[in-house]
């Protein structure tokens, strides 16, 4: 067991960038996601996709010629707000 408290930042930075690219080459090994990408008969409006340090599912959007909405369940907005189009106001986010 490990304390995220005693992990630097640059350390945190580079454990997520590990952890994300991991995912990454998982997920798109899947049959069902490789199905995805070699489709051609396949049409979205939209490509909802999670924001997790890597950025691997954004070109779904480019292939489907769809927009993205990037979705951020993991952190506030302080962090993240700029990176998904997300404005965070001060009388929502009192960190500002």
């Amino acid at each position: 067991m490990f304390y995220m408290q005693s992990v630097g930042y640059f350390d945190l930075t580079m454990m997520l960038w590990f952890m994300g690219e991991s995912l990454c080459h998982y997920v798109l090994q899947q049959d069902s996601i490789r199905k995805l990408i070699h489709s051609t008969d396949l049409h979205f409006d939209v490509v909802t996709v999670t924001a997790f340090v890597i950025e691997c599912f954004l070109g779904f959007g480019h292939k489907f010629q769809a927009h993205i909405i990037q979705v951020c369940a993991y952190c506030d907005g302080n962090a993240m707000g700029d990176w998904v189009g997300s404005p965070h106001y001060i009388d929502i986010d009192p960190k500002d």
